[in-house]
């Protein structure tokens, strides 16, 4: 394996020095990541040359003036002087820690840091009246971060930086892996507003999330606005007949309608030797009786005391305003239940973010509150008019409500939407990858998906029995089954509750109970640094220590009560970690490989690309059961 040398860790290293007449900002931290440069990560195929990373810095006010950055530089190992269009390398990583300082030019100046995940804003905090510091620690959280320095509330300057992975390669590794999680459901490796995001890109989706509802409406809302204060000034109107009864004296224009409505309601008129309207009506003569030979008819005037009038009026009650009242009506109800969603959830226990939304609702009402909308009765059929595709503001409302429908995809775009954390997103690709290799190999017999849980803010896969799936094997008969984060608390447990990630059980059709075998699945490694204890006992990176002895610990607490003597037994026949190396060939050498042979606990690396040791241990398992 190539390693590259690297520089002693030195948590006090200016990483970012942004220096400009109203403050200066320092950001200060390990430049090197250990394990990255052991295992060679971020670097390219074939000279070896390292990745280049998203960075700018970006004034957001005419009041910032003079400001001049300088950056780390890994391949000269010192503050190189930064322009935009420079490129910038990998300094950041996942689980570390990095001070933030920022010294302002004049105690008076409102200067604040902001960030949209709460937890982050939280820790930078006034140190006195010129100073603010804190720590920013992104925890296995992997992608894009803003970092926003405001003036009295409004953005100042804007610092975008990208926070790589220090377990797997990036491009290689890390893409590969959100992709096959989204193979399994596009929107299973969503989150809502952490600490980094990733560019997204809008897709059709029958199903939209709570967290990408979110993130489009964030990002256009501001063009909804514009597209409404435009359709205000010069809303569309329609020509409409309105009909009314009014007193005689009072028609403007009376027409034939009018003439039959009183035919229709005769006792509206009147006799009147004045009036306008002369009707033959049959009376009696003298000396001859009453019948119709015996009537005969007279002109007789009549004048109408009411007469129904018919005008043509503007109404804004058409189909295209229908239409913009019940787009902005659902999407209130969406920012409530959004709101509400957040209440439960503690990702968003944010006071402003609560505000953001209740500011967002409040200018949806208002909107609401337009005079062309308030007589718009509910909108029974969309009618895709030219008015819709044509007009202006119109056409810009519908284009917002079909993006506002489409859910998002890692791809390059302009929507910012966050990823799960590193270490719950491999746990998944874990779980989803096993259930391929397995149904490769097996006949799915019980749920051809694992289930997932679309109820709060973002998808996320069911824990515990309704996750199982289960399969056939095609030659031997043998039944499989595959849970994920199953709970021992309905097995046999006389000791605690044990909650491995993974739990594969096989029972044979001429045995009554069943064989399991956990699995785990461990973001973590020893990178097996030259000098360390790790390295002069195993020589090459694995597995944490700890982390096989918890493989002791699950093989020894999961046990089953026998059926015949009522006895407590082991259930567990093998227990192995999974964790995120690259290097198959120089694993298959290491101790913990060739453990998992000799006593059943060890650990198999596992990554996109690199399934070969798991995919053999798999197919022996088969063969032997």
């Amino acid at each position: 394996m190539t390693s590259y040398r690297s520089a002693a860790p030195d948590s006090g290293t200016e990483l970012l020095r942004i220096e400009s007449d109203l403050f200066e900002l320092y950001i200060a931290g390990e430049p090197l990541h250990e394990t990255v440069e052991r295992l060679a990560l971020h670097r390219g195929a074939d000279q070896g040359e390292r990745l280049t990373a998203t960075f700018d810095v970006a004034a957001s006010s005419p009041r910032l003036t003079g400001c001049t950055v300088a950056l780390f530089s890994p391949e000269s190992g010192k503050l190189e002087q930064w322009e935009a269009g420079r490129p910038a390398y990998p300094c950041f990583y996942e689980t570390k820690s990095y001070e933030l300082t920022l010294v302002k030019a004049d105690p008076s100046l409102e200067l604040t840091f902001h960030h949209e995940n709460a937890n982050l804003r939280r820790r930078i905090k006034p140190r006195g009246r010129n100073v603010l510091s804190g720590a920013l620690d992104f925890g296995s959280e992997i992608g894009e971060s803003r970092l926003e320095i405001r003036l009295n509330g409004r953005p100042l300057l804007v610092v975008t930086i990208e926070v790589f992975p220090a377990k797997l390669d990036y491009r290689r590794d890390y893409a590969r892996l959100v992709e096959e999680v989204g193979e399994e459901a596009y929107d299973l490796a969503f989150d809502f507003l952490r600490r980094t995001y990733r560019p997204a890109q809008e897709r059709e989706t029958p199903r939209q999330s709570l967290a990408e509802f979110h993130a489009i409406l964030r990002r256009i809302f501001e063009r909804i606005e514009s597209a409404m204060a435009r359709i205000a000034s010069h809303p569309h109107h329609r020509l409409e007949r309105e009909h009314r009864l009014v007193e005689s004296g009072r028609v403007r224009r009376a027409d034939r309608s009018g003439l039959e409505d009183l035919r229709r309601h005769p006792h509206r008129l009147r006799p009147d030797e004045r009036g306008w309207l002369t009707l033959d009506v049959r009376q009696p003569q003298a000396g001859r009786g009453v019948g119709p030979s015996g009537e005969e008819a007279q002109p007789v005037r009549y004048a109408p005391t009411h007469l129904r009038e018919t005008r043509r009026i503007l109404s804004a009650d058409t189909d295209e305003n229908r239409f913009l009242r019940w787009m902005l009506e659902r999407t209130e109800r969406r920012v409530e239940a959004l709101r509400r969603e957040l209440k439960r959830s503690r990702s968003g226990r944010d006071p402003l973010l609560d505000r953001e939304l209740a500011r967002i609702k409040r200018r949806i009402g208002v909107m609401l509150d337009a005079d062309f909308l308030r007589g718009a009765a509910p909108l029974r059929r969309v009618n895709v008019s030219l008015v819709l595709q044509m007009a202006p503001g119109y056409r810009e409302m519908y284009k917002l409500h079909l993006l506002l429908l489409k859910g998002l995809s890692m791809r390059e775009g302009l929507t910012r939407l966050s990823v799960k954390d590193t270490a719950q997103l491999y746990e998944y690709w874990c779980f989803l990858k096993l259930h391929r290799l397995l149904a490769s190999r097996c006949r799915v017999v019980r749920r051809q998906s694992p289930e997932i849980d679309r109820s709060g803010l973002f998808p996320s896969l069911i824990r515990g029995g309704r996750s199982r799936i289960e399969y056939e094997h095609r030659a031997s008969g043998a039944r499989l089954s595959l849970l994920y984060n199953p709970s021992m608390l309905g097995r046999s447990r006389p000791t605690t509750e044990q909650k491995p990630d993974l739990l594969l059980t096989l029972g044979r059709p001429d045995r009554a109970e069943e064989t399991s075998f956990v699995l785990d699945a461990k973001y973590r490694i020893d990178p097996a640094v030259p000098g360390s204890s790790y390295a002069s006992l195993y020589h090459a990176p694995g597995p944490l220590e700890e982390d096989i002895n918890v493989m002791h610990r699950y093989r020894d607490a999961i046990v089953r009560r026998s059926g015949e003597s009522g006895q407590y037994e082991r259930s567990v026949a093998s227990a192995c970690v999974l964790f995120p190396y690259a290097d198959e060939t120089e694993f298959a050498g290491h101790h913990f490989y060739r453990s998992l042979d000799k006593v059943g606990v060890g650990a198999l690396p596992f990554l996109p690309g690199s399934t070969r040791l798991a995919e053999r241990w798999l197919d022996e398992l088969l063969d032997t059961n």
